[in-house]
Formats: C-alpha cells, structure tokens, sequence
C-alpha cells in the first residue's frame, strides 16, 4: 500500500466523520444513517489495518530475503566479500525507496539475474620507446616499442547472466568484451559459465553440514579474486602473475558459520606465457604470468586447495582475513619448450610446477572513515626456476555527506591508497641487464590511487604506475582515468 493510498483512504474517513450529525436525540433516519456511516469508518479502519499488516509483511519478506542473500554470500564460493552492516544497508534502501523493485525477471519459470559492469578510461604512458624483448616461444609479444600512446578508449565491459533453477542450484556466466586485454580486438570472451549445487549434502543426502557444501563445474575464476578485494582498478602483480585469470575444472568448497572456508579444485591450468605487468597487455614491464587457455595443453591436470577465514570483530568493528592458496601441476612439452629456449641454460628443462600464496587483510572501520591493508605473498616454481611476488597495500576510505538527487546519494565515498609489489626471480631465473631481455628482471612496482564514489554503482579512479627494475633501467610510468559504472 503507497502512501498516496494511505492518504486517500484517511481523506475518506475524514469526510465521513465531518459528515456525521451532531449530537443529540434526532430523528429514527438520522440515526439509522449515523449508524451506517460508523459501520462504513469500522470497515474502512479495519480495511487500513489490513493493508498495514501486508505493508508490513512485505517489509519482513523484504529484511527474510536481504538475510537470505547474506547467508549465500556467507556460504557461497569460497572466499567471497561480505557487506558490513546489514542493517544499515537496509535503511539505505528504504531511505532510497528501493523496496519494491523488480530484482529480478523470469523466464519459463526461472528466475533470471541480468547485471554488468563498463569501464572507460582516459590512459597515458611516459616510458621509452625501445625494445625490451619478443619472447616468441609463446606469447609472440613485443615490449616497449609501443608505449607512449595518449588515448581515451573503452576498457572493458562485462555482462552477468545468471538463472536459478531450483533452490541452491543456479548457472552462472559473464561475457567480457575486453579490448585492451585483447590487444584492440574486439572479440567477446566467455569469461565464466558454470552450475553451482550449493548446500549439496543437505538436498541430496538429507543432512546437516555445517560447512555448507557446493559444487561447481565449468569455466570460472578462482576464490582468489574475490577474496582479495579490488580497491585499486590496476592489478597487482601477484594478481596479474597467479589468480587473475579463469581455470575450467570442477571445485568443491564450504564455509562454516564461524568464517571458515575450504575449496578443493581439478582443472586444465593456465598457461605459462608472458605479459606486461601494467594496464597493456604489451607495455614497457615483461614478466612471467599464468593466463587462462581454452582448451588443455596436456593430460595431466592441475590439483588446487585453498583454506582460509573471514570474519569480523564487532569492537573495534574490523573484518579480517587470512588465506592458503597452493596449486601444484605440470608444465607441458609447449611451455617447457617455452622457458628453454627464452631462459638458455639456466633452465634444467623439469616440467614440475607449484604455487604456494599466502593473503591476508582486514577493514577497520572508525565510523568516520575506514582502513583498509591487504598483503600477500606468493612462491612460484617452473622446473628449477623460482619467482616469489609480493604486495602490501592500504586504502583510506572517506565516507562523504554528499547530495541527494531524485531520492538517490551522489559523491558519497573519497579514498585515497597506495600499493608496492616486488617480484623476485631466481635460480633457472638468471636476472638480465639487458634491456632487450627485460622479461627475466626483478622489479619493485609502486600504484597510488585517488577514487571518488559517485554513487553507489558508478565510481572514478585516478591512478599512476611505476616500475623500477633491477638492472635494466627503464623509465616506465602509466597514468590512468577511469570510470567504473556497474549495472
């Protein structure tokens, strides 16, 4: 019932009772009239309280179904982000006027989940222009001849398509049309698509499982991305080198009520190969990556576990977390074929390969701003060569009083941040000083980052990059703008 109802009915039973006789004996009709019209306000009072009580219903359905959803981002994937402050979140709804719409369509009776995000950017890079290597054995990528372009371009835009079928059984996917991963082609990439059973020995076994149970299948990215949060639009190298790119495989994982979490995977892998570790694919900063492959280089598969625990202190208000990835697997003949030929004989030529990372982090709430610092710390090993990558990293979130327009909070968030990684390459790694072998260098990178929330779904970053290597003295800096708008 909307509040124009409400008043309409009240303006009724105001003319009603303005309508009613005055006080004294009257006649038999006068009565019997006043009668009638007392029965009619009774009806109408008892019709008001009624449609109370479903306005008030809906309001309970409303706070049933925000507790449900965070029960599911609690028991979900392994790793996944929780918001703070349920309640609050509602009263921002409500003040918003929210309540009531459509967060859904349905479709032969599934319950269709249409969502995206798009980035635009304005970008620059300061570097040399000069050759800084073409590893050819796979990737075929040239580095640093192509730096120094001032552009402004879309730089990725995604679109979530997800269907409930029945309880805790869903399929999920994401198309990403990405350009500047891409290299400028404007090909539209599967990113996810997968069935998720949560809650699975419950429904098929009838018993209880502390540990929330889910198994998912198909193409997906890994428990790592969404557990690290992604306050800084550019990539860590961490990021970028280990977990930013999808598997295709099969997981099965739980959370626990008290924050802990599991997930056991068998995929193909990703693919050894090489790439820039700013915002191009092709910069002025080679390093070794594993990126995702369509199909599988080999027969052998890739074991994962991750173990980990989020969770939050309610005084002081902090939520923090601490993860244990580790993935071991094999090389195949391609990418053995690969670090051969790019790293000489420093390399014994082993296909064995493991991972082994270590994240961790929290979000210190101050009720006037919020702290936020997440680290990591990764061990890589290619037959004898050896890379271990680091990053720690902090936001200052500012929350701001900002505007209301059209019942809806504009600028509502300032943060400022910062973020170092190093990477270190050793043993088959034998580091370079040449500039046209700059792939096999360490290297320290320092983001900073300035971002405004312009609402709650549209925000702009402002960010620098800087690599300084080793031994190979390349000057290297990217500028970017960009605005995020998810939908």
């Amino acid at each position: 019932m909307t509040m124009k109802q409400i008043l309409g009915v009240c303006t009724i039973a105001s003319a009603l009772v303005a309508s009613l006789p005055a006080q004294g004996d009257g006649t038999k009709a006068e009565k019997q009239t006043t009668q009638q019209q007392s029965e009619r306000i009774e009806q109408l009072e008892k019709q008001l309280e009624k449609q109370g009580d479903q306005l008030e219903e809906q309001r309970q359905e409303f706070l049933d179904r925000f507790e449900q959803l965070r029960r599911e981002s609690a028991t979900g994937s392994a790793g996944t982000t929780n918001l703070r402050h349920k309640d609050e979140a509602y009263e921002t709804y409500i003040q918003e006027g929210e309540i009531g719409k459509p967060k859904s369509d349905s479709l032969m009776g599934e319950k269709i989940r249409i969502g995206g995000r798009f980035e635009f950017e304005t970008y620059d890079s300061v570097a040399e222009r000069r050759s800084l290597g073409n590893y050819s054995g796979m990737g075929g990528n040239q580095y640093g001849l192509r730096d120094g372009n001032w552009e402004m371009r879309i730089r990725r835009f995604e679109l979530n398509i997800g269907m409930d079928i029945v309880e805790d059984v869903s399929f999920e996917s994401k198309l990403v049309l990405d350009p500047v991963i891409r290299d400028q082609q404007e090909d539209v990439q599967l990113e996810e698509a997968y069935f998720r059973f949560g809650n699975f020995f419950q429904h098929v076994f009838d018993v209880e499982d502390p540990s929330h149970t889910y198994i998912r299948a198909g193409r997906y990215l890994t428990w790592e991305r969404s557990f690290m949060p992604q306050n800084v639009s550019t990539w860590s190298m961490a990021a970028t080198a280990f977990y930013r790119y999808r598997v295709t495989g099969i997981e099965i994982g739980g959370n626990f009520e008290e924050g802990l979490f599991y997930s056991v995977g068998l995929d193909n892998g990703r693919q050894t190969i090489d790439r820039d570790a700013g915002i191009n694919r092709r910069g002025a900063s080679p390093m070794l990556i594993d990126r995702q492959i369509d199909g599988a280089l080999q027969n052998h598969k890739d074991v994962v576990v991750g173990l980990g625990i989020k969770n939050r202190l309610d005084d002081p208000k902090v939520d923090y977390r601490l993860g244990l990835s580790y993935r071991y697997g094999r090389l195949s003949t391609t990418e053995v074929t690969y670090l051969s030929s790019a790293l000489g004989g420093s390399y014994d030529g082993g296909d064995g390969k493991s991972r082994l990372g270590v994240m961790a982090g929290f979000d210190w709430d101050f009720d006037s701003w919020v702290f936020s610092m997440d680290g990591e710390f990764w061990l890589a090993k290619d037959g004898n060569a050896k890379r271990d990558v680091s990053g720690l990293g902090f936001v200052a979130a500012l929350p701001l009083e900002g505007a209301i327009i059209e019942n809806r909070p504009f600028f509502t968030k300032f943060s400022v941040g910062y973020r170092i990684g190093y990477l270190h390459q050793t043993d088959g790694i034998a580091n370079s000083s040449l500039a046209s072998n700059a792939l096999w260098d360490d290297r320290v990178m320092h983001t900073g980052m300035l971002s405004l929330e312009l609402t709650r779904n549209a925000t702009i970053f402002l960010e620098v990059n800087n690599w300084k290597e080793n031994n190979v003295d390349v000057s290297n800096t990217e500028w970017t703008l960009m605005t995020r708008i998810d939908f």
